[in-house]
């Protein structure tokens, strides 16, 4: 009894082991506690081998898909860096392009001037000097219907 009064209870797994009652239930039969302690021993061995495999195995599976992480990793790296370069280079031959047509377009354009210009110098201006003499009260708008 402790110091309240009460009874002091002792669970069925402190009963179990101890050594009184082991003596008590295997009073005359042959004692087997050490094959018992080397079975619980080898199974405990067995279970550790395995939970030692298993981490094992985890391991080495987190080794393996970090390597193949990183390798891919590394090309898709590999891989963004010559689109990188790849745009960049792009990029610059759309500039050319663009910059070579304005200059056809600008060297056309300047052509076309100069052909119309000459074209004018050598008919337009009679068609000009004739519509100047087109008579006063027909109005711009009228001449062009």
């Amino acid at each position: 009894m402790n110091q309240q009064g009460k009874p002091v209870r002792i669970s069925t797994q402190d009963r179990l082991m101890s050594t009184s009652f082991r003596y008590e239930m295997n009073k005359g039969k042959p004692d087997s506690s050490a094959a018992r302690m080397q079975k619980v021993a080898e199974g405990e061995e067995v279970h550790l081998k395995q939970l030692k495999e298993l981490n094992h195995n985890k391991y080495a599976k987190f080794i393996t898909n970090w390597a193949e992480q990183s390798a891919w990793s590394n090309v898709a790296a590999r891989e963004s860096a010559a689109h990188k370069q790849r745009d960049q280079e792009l990029i610059l031959l759309r500039k050319a392009h663009l910059t070579a047509r304005q200059a056809a377009l600008a060297t056309l354009l300047q052509n076309e001037e100069v052909m119309y210009e000459q074209e004018f110098r050598n008919t337009g201006m009679a068609l000009y000097k004739d519509m100047t003499q087109v008579d006063p009260q027909y109005g711009a708008l009228k001449l062009f219907r």
